[in-house]
């Protein structure tokens, strides 16, 4: 990757210190070997606890005009969906299915893009419970949003469906 076709630091939110890679590499790596254990039939089920967090990670991550970044290296889980779906492919199971549920404060719009660029979007479902306020800021302007700003609507033709919850302060706004 050439470095004029990565953001400006004064553009990405995403900083990275010594260990970055290899923090993020083994995440996105325990997402992959869960799917294995569980495609295998050794396990049930699987919950991955890790960091760093993948789900603003979108399809051009660093590169300049990404639509998305936001402190993640790698999407950890649409690569473990997209993980899953090749290995079932290549068993011939053309009818298998992975649905992503993302509960989180923030949208996952890196999750939202990976999936709506899939090549097989009625093989991906994915369903995001997060907070959303798009109002006023400090100054009485309306360009405030709580980050990323995403998340607003589904897209149903591509499986995606989005609860946008209004924050509790907002609802404070209201009843006074």
């Amino acid at each position: 990757m050439k470095q004029k076709e990565v953001k400006r630091s004064s553009h990405s939110d995403t900083s990275f210190g010594a260990g970055s890679l290899r923090a993020a590499r083994r995440a996105a790596g325990a997402v992959q070997h869960a799917v294995d254990q569980v495609l295998s039939g050794r396990n049930r089920n699987a919950f991955c606890i890790i960091r760093p967090p993948g789900h603003h990670a979108g399809v051009n991550g660093l590169l300049d005009n990404a639509e998305s970044c936001g402190f993640c290296i790698f999407n950890n889980v649409a690569a473990g969906a997209m993980h899953a779906l090749n290995i079932m492919h290549h068993r011939y199971d053309e009818n298998f299915k992975v649905a992503i549920v993302d509960i989180d404060v923030h949208h996952g719009n890196g999750t939202e893009e990976i999936v709506r660029r899939a090549h097989d979007p009625s093989r991906l479902f994915f369903f995001s419970v997060h907070l959303f306020d798009k109002g006023r800021n400090n100054s009485g302007g309306d360009n405030y949003h709580f980050y990323p700003g995403t998340g607003d609507r589904d897209d149903v033709a591509n499986n995606i469906i989005n609860i946008p919850i209004t924050p509790l302060w907002k609802e404070s706004d209201t009843i006074e």
